[in-house]
């Protein structure tokens, strides 16, 4: 569509995908952050879980205004793995 790519992740997004494809993705990210900020209140190892993933949630979405970081598979799984502990404590307990 464009003869350069934009290098952050945000841009890219709401460029390749709309308004709708930005909010969506902006949601998802908000709502695995969350999760991991209460997942440190969990006991146990699931907290650990959720530090770590906050930790690399934090530091990604923030070089994500840089560098596209969208194509970066870790980046999915560390948002999903706040929703896995969270779906494993709650079945646990």
């Amino acid at each position: 569509m464009y003869e350069t790519d934009t290098h952050n992740s945000y841009l890219r997004v709401l460029s390749e995908n709309g308004a709708l494809g930005l909010l969506g993705f902006l949601l998802f990210t908000l709502g695995s952050t969350l999760r991991a900020v209460f997942g440190l209140r969990l006991p146990g190892h699931y907290g650990s879980w959720c530090a770590v993933a906050l930790a690399v949630l934090a530091g990604t979405l923030v070089e994500s205004l840089v560098i596209d970081t969208i194509h970066w598979r870790h980046f999915f799984l560390f948002l999903a793995i706040p929703i896995g502990v969270w779906m494993h404590a709650r079945e646990a307990s």
